[in-house]
């Protein structure tokens, strides 16, 4: 049917979006006047996947007509218009697709910011900052990355080449540790032929098949002195010259090394030298050690088991590994790191183990005989302190309790936001920002010192806790439950506990602060087993 629009609907043709991408934003923007007294047709497409038509554009004259559309100009219009249709359909269907792939692509970025970097860790938190601050930058600094062995500093190298402005050129890492003294010249810088009595061709340097990429220069701590002097040249001038040769080959390259060891330590040996560390050192970035960053345990279990198997096994971490596992592997101070655990992982894999049982872990992490190291300490200590300083900013919001209570206030901080989630931990945890399973070892550890403040008096250390009378007799029930374990585990030898592995594996598991309590625990209940019995 033929109708006439108003002089508004049409200018509202042309302002709108859909209607400027198919027409053009150049026509679009023109406003051009329509006279209010041309004809106007529309024509409707019947799509297979509808059940009713909907109109899909309307097709005008833009001339005046004296009197009305003819049959024979009609049908002209209809045999446009069907031809029109379908290439505005096409068009509507692509300008979809584009919004659809611009969402997805945006939810992808969001998912895999950091690629293959797992960890939502205070410290991987830190690492993330300074990854998004130097890779915005495009800045072409050298970078130098410091971590222990497996600490995945070649997988962060990687991470900023691909964010880099250099991504589509080439990424080359060489381990500066594996290549004889002799020939790490020659295979950093190139050589020509004949330079040397093996030279029997023209090679290339990494550095040379780096250029527009980046080179990895990992354990450069490792690199000799005559080496180091021309990476310095390197560095400074962003050219190279093969072995044999005076040309300089000018480089285009991003430049990243990595240490396990503190390079400032070689300095003072004379193995390395200063003014290349303070070049290399412009943008650090520090990798916290897997024994740092034990809140990301249960992420790299869950990565690691589906990367090596092949697919998603689940979204609950109770399917990858059993709590007793869980505790057992958080005690671990993990030396060979986070490929040490991906190892790990892998092994119990191609045995077909899952969720993961202590009994299927090597025995060094079973029996948890890896030594503990100054580092360790030092960084439980900066835990105990992040935990505590959480706790303190809670005390703003959460009152104190009693004077006269056995709990600090601190203690009290953390027990009022268990209280108030009816001392579920998982919920308790999102508040206090810690872990679910740093949440259930301090709980675990209160409830040992309130026992003996209580007098051993398990009643009244879960009133102690609860402070309130319908959430007693769930606390009662936890404590009742940590006593009994400790009681069928070390109270039959009081004498030789301390010197077993189970002791030190449940030990390891309760905050360092609250582990005094254990000893005296198991003493109490060994001498009323004996007094039970005369």
């Amino acid at each position: 049917e033929t109708t006439t629009l108003s002089i508004t609907t049409d200018r509202a043709l042309y302002d709108n979006q859909k209607f400027s991408k198919i027409v053009g934003d150049s026509v679009a923007q023109q406003h051009l006047p329509i006279e209010p007294l041309a004809y106007w047709q529309p024509f409707v497409l019947n799509t297979p996947d509808s059940k009713h038509s909907r109109l899909i554009a309307i097709l005008g004259i833009s001339e005046k007509w004296q009197g009305d559309l003819t049959e024979e100009n009609r049908q002209l219009l209809q045999i446009i218009a069907y031809q029109t249709v379908p290439l505005i359909r096409t068009a509507e269907r692509f300008e979809n697709l584009v919004e659809l792939n611009h969402v997805l692509q945006e939810e992808l970025n969001a998912d895999a910011a950091f690629g293959d970097i797992i960890g939502h860790s205070q410290k991987m938190k830190v690492v993330y900052k300074a990854l998004n601050r130097f890779t915005q930058s495009e800045k072409n600094s050298t970078v130098l990355i410091r971590g222990e062995t497996g600490t995945g500093k070649e997988l962060i190298a990687r991470f900023i080449h691909q964010r880099s402005r250099r991504s589509n050129g080439p990424m080359i890492a060489v381990n500066c540790g594996a290549i004889p003294r002799e020939l790490i010249e020659s295979e950093l810088f190139g050589h020509e032929k004949g330079a040397f009595t093996d030279a029997k061709a023209m090679k290339k340097g990494k550095f040379e098949l780096a250029n527009d990429g980046t080179i990895f220069l990992d354990e450069v701590g490792d690199l000799p002195q005559d080496a180091q002097v021309k990476l310095l040249r390197v560095l400074q001038e962003r050219v190279v010259e093969r072995i044999g040769s005076s040309v300089p080959i000018h480089l285009d390259i991003q430049v990243i090394a990595a240490t396990h060891v503190p390079l400032e330590e070689l300095i003072k040996q004379k193995k390395f030298r200063e003014d290349l560390y303070y070049r290399l050192n412009i943008f650090p970035i520090e990798l916290p050690p897997l024994r740092e960053r034990l809140d990301d345990l249960p992420l790299l279990i869950k990565y690691f088991a589906d990367k090596h198997s092949g697919k998603i096994i689940s979204e609950r971490i109770d399917d990858y590994v059993t709590d007793d596992c869980l505790q057992n592997m958080l005690a671990y101070a993990w030396p060979g790191n986070v490929r040490e655990l991906e190892n790990v992982i892998e092994r119990v894999l191609i045995l077909g183990r899952l969720p993961i049982a202590p009994e299927h872990l090597p025995p060094e992490i079973r029996n948890n005989s890896a030594p503990i190291t100054i580092s360790e300490n030092e960084s439980l200590a900066d835990e105990i302190n992040r935990i505590k300083t959480s706790l303190s900013e809670l005390e703003k919001k959460y009152h104190g309790i009693s004077d006269h209570s056995i709990f600090t206030n601190i203690e009290n901080s953390f027990l009022t936001a268990l209280r108030d989630h009816h001392f579920k931990t998982d919920d308790a945890a999102k508040i206090l920002d810690l872990s679910v399973f740093r949440v259930r070892d301090i709980f675990k550890g209160l409830c040992f010192k309130a026992y003996v403040e209580c007098g051993y008096d398990a009643d009244k250390a879960a009133e102690a806790i609860a402070q309130q009378p319908f959430l007693k007799g769930k606390v009662k029930g936890k404590l009742s439950g940590y006593i009994e374990n400790i009681a069928e585990q070390f109270a039959s030898h009081p004498k030789k506990y301390s010197e077993t592995t189970a002791f030190r594996n449940y030990s390891n598991k309760i905050p360092l602060e609250y582990r005094s309590y254990l000893p005296a625990i198991i003493d109490y209940l060994s001498r009323s087993k004996k007094k039970n019995l005369r």
